[in-house]
């Protein structure tokens, strides 16, 4: 007899894009969205074979299939109807229509922890110059959205009508007056214009934090809670011989470069590297007209390996002759620099016999040998050779000696090819050079996007940088937490053109929403992540002109995130949780250690509490939760009802305890219990008369 849903697949094609979820026993296995919605009959098949493979399942395995029913494009709705159809005929599948305005309803309540009451205005784009309208209610987290009225096609302003009228209409009874109304939808998008006067609505939050941010006394505190638990995560995610690189300017520099060396630790630290960008240098600073930015280096582990840089023309140039075994260039053997001379490395100091016909040398004196050579520098004092007669010996094949003036020099062959391929360098601690210029890299853009980003990164750097740290032969996967422009994509894409690599780019970016002044809204972009994907497109495009001969791979797949965090190592090791069960051990985390400060730094982010603040433990009879002033985390498994008892003691008992905010972690706790917490905190009168309100996240 099966238990719980089983596996489940969800299609939608009602707008511009495609998008297929499956999930299994109410856990997501897999969100995947292609905006090709005018080729999702194309697309639709191939990319559910690809999933089931992935996923190691089939077809007919699937118990419950749903498909968003509209409103929304005719075409992509009898699509998805059709396949499920057929998948039916393949199996046992129940169906189901969902729909589509109650679906993003209920993901911006989830998405945005709406409260009871508060009202959610739904708009989608339909057809030039109309959308799909309708009004719901939030109930909450856990029931989905509700409508209060029937979906209306309309004008963008009669919309706009509509919604202000509500505003003086009653909200359910228990909601608090003053409480925001939140919308969403492309047709918000689509028609910002129209809508700009809805802007409004949650402003005063918006400028709390922008004055957080900006303040002098608090604004290194709220980027390092920013961008701690991302840093974190990126550890996570490196291979062991992996490499990150993090742009920075000198406003944070030193704040990063602490977090790394604890994060990464200090002896994985490889540099501060100076990118030169404004040869010119700005004069918008007091004192110094900064020409650079910085670029710090870390390393996973010491497995790392670096592949090196290609030779640049000059030296290049020096590799003019040419034997039997190929190109080389002479490198003196004459030690320079620091401790080069006999006095301070003596053994280092001894004599080469030359053909003065072939240029041979050789450690013996002989007939063919006959001439004698020190190493002499130039004020006459004895140096001392960069090897010792022992590596000499090893490598005579590869010395030779050259007349200059009166006396031979002798020199290291030093060839462009060998075993491992072409002579590659190290990069200098200072990347500089016309390529790495802001202005360079501002014509790269516009010349494919126009106008439309501010101080997007050269291409040059970005390829040099990838080029060093991955071997073409390898297939390295490049992640960039923050794509902005897409610049990453773009040098990858064209490094692996001009060196054969395979190397795969994932790269991630926010909807951040274009100001209406800026260039890139006035010619239809209305967010940063509608210009990433963008620039990769243009990109990949432009390649292809420029390099007809080469068939690189091209294609991308765009991904969506979820609210859901699953904290264990596999989907089907979470099981939920009731107060009632017994069978389950008390203390059970359900994740390591690691995985625990995750959780616990993301939702100290969250709750604005200074990563430089410990959170305390706190014992509930045998369960362990975490706090720190009125914030609680439960997020341990195996809470009962007695933990839930003490949690009600220390609230009455405890004058320090001034919790007022509890948050549990969602996979920890069946929406039973959640319901049951969150209704003994709403009615449990505790002594110092504290409300105490319940988030859940996941």
């Amino acid at each position: 007899m099966q238990t719980g849903t089983g596996l489940e697949l969800i299609l939608n094609a009602a707008e511009g894009a495609l998008q297929i979820v499956v999930t299994e026993d109410e856990r997501l296995l897999c969100v995947q969205e292609w905006h090709k919605a005018d080729r999702a009959t194309e697309i639709l098949a191939p990319a559910l074979a690809e999933i089931c493979t992935t996923l190691g399942i089939t077809p007919a395995a699937f118990r419950r299939i749903a498909c968003v029913r509209g409103p929304g494009s005719f075409t992509g709705i009898r699509l998805v109807l059709t396949t499920a159809a057929a998948l039916r005929r393949v199996g046992q599948a129940r169906l189901a229509g969902l729909d589509y305005m109650q679906a993003l309803a209920t993901s911006a309540v989830l998405q945005h922890n709406l409260f009871y009451g508060t009202p959610v205005w739904v708009l989608t784009h339909a057809r030039r110059n109309l959308l799909h309208c309708q009004p719901f209610i939030s109930y909450g987290p856990q029931i989905p959205a509700q409508p209060g009225e029937a979906v209306d096609l309309c004008s963008p302003q009669e919309a706009l009508n509509r919604m202000q009228a509500a505003r003086h209409k009653p909200l359910p009874e228990g909601t608090d007056p003053h409480r925001c109304t939140h919308v969403c939808g492309s047709g918000l998008a689509r028609n910002a214009d129209v809508f700009a006067e809805l802007a409004g609505i949650d402003m005063d939050e918006a400028k709390r934090v922008l004055e957080f941010t900006q303040s002098n006394a608090n604004s290194h505190s709220a980027w390092l809670t920013f961008i701690y638990p991302r840093l974190y995560i990126a550890k996570q995610l490196l291979k062991d011989d992996g490499v990150i690189f993090i742009s920075i300017d000198d406003n944070e520099q030193a704040q990063l470069k602490i977090l790394c060396d604890d994060i990464f630790g200090e002896a994985n630290f490889v540099a501060d590297l100076s990118v030169v960008n404004n040869l010119k240098g700005r004069n918008d600073k007091k004192y110094i007209a900064r020409t650079n930015e910085r670029l710090l280096m870390y390393v996973k582990s010491q497995d790392f390996s670096e592949y090196g840089l290609p030779l640049d023309e000059s030296t290049l140039a020096e590799y003019k002759y040419t034997d039997g075994s190929g190109r080389y260039r002479l490198i003196e053997l004459r030690k320079r620099g620091g401790a080069d001379t006999q006095q301070e490395r003596p053994k280092m100091y001894y004599p080469f016999f030359v053909n003065p016909d072939t240029g041979r040398v050789s450690l013996q004196q002989s007939e063919e040998f006959s001439t004698i050579t020190h190493p002499v520098k130039s004020n006459g004092v004895n140096g001392r050779w960069r090897w010792g007669s022992e590596t000499a010996q090893k490598n005579i094949d590869f010395l030779v000696a050259v007349e200059v003036g009166n006396k031979y020099n002798v020199y290291e062959k030093d060839y462009y090819e060998s075993d491992e391929g072409a002579r590659r360098v190290k990069p200098k601690s200072v990347l500089s050079g016309a390529a790495y210029s802001t202005d360079v890299a501002t014509k790269e853009y516009r010349a494919i996007m126009g106008e439309t980003f501010i101080s997007p990164k050269p291409v040059a750097m970005l390829k040099d940088l990838i080029t060093y740290a991955t071997n073409p032969k390898e297939n390295a996967i490049i992640l960039d937490f923050f794509a902005g422009s897409g610049t990453t994509a773009h040098a990858l894409l064209k490094q692996n053109i001009e060196d054969g690599g395979n190397r795969k780019f994932i790269c991630v970016q926010l909807p951040e929403e274009i100001e209406q002044s800026k260039e890139a809204y006035k010619v239809g972009y209305r967010t940063i992540f509608d210009i990433t994907k963008d620039r990769i497109i243009k990109a990949s495009e432009k390649l292809a002109q420029e390099y007809p001969e080469s068939h690189f791979d091209r294609g991308f797949k765009i991904f969506k995130t979820c609210d859901n965090f699953l904290p264990s190592s596999s989907y089907r090791d979470l099981k939920q949780l009731t107060l009632e069960q017994t069978n389950i051990p008390v203390v059970t985390t359900g994740f390591d250690e690691a995985q625990l400060q995750d959780i616990l730094t993301t939702w100290k982010g969250l709750d604005k509490i200074l990563l430089s603040e410990n959170l305390k433990a706190v014992n509930l009879g045998n369960y362990v939760a975490y706090g720190f002033g009125h914030v609680l985390y439960l997020v341990n498994k195996g809470f009962k009802i007695e933990a839930l008892k003490e949690l009600i003691k220390k609230l009455d008992d405890e004058h320090e305890f001034q919790v007022s905010k509890l948050v549990l972690l969602g996979h920890h706790f069946d929406s039973k219990s959640q319901r049951e917490i969150d209704e003994a905190m709403k009615n449990y009168s505790n002594k110092k008369s504290i409300p105490v309100d319940v988030v859940v996240r996941y």
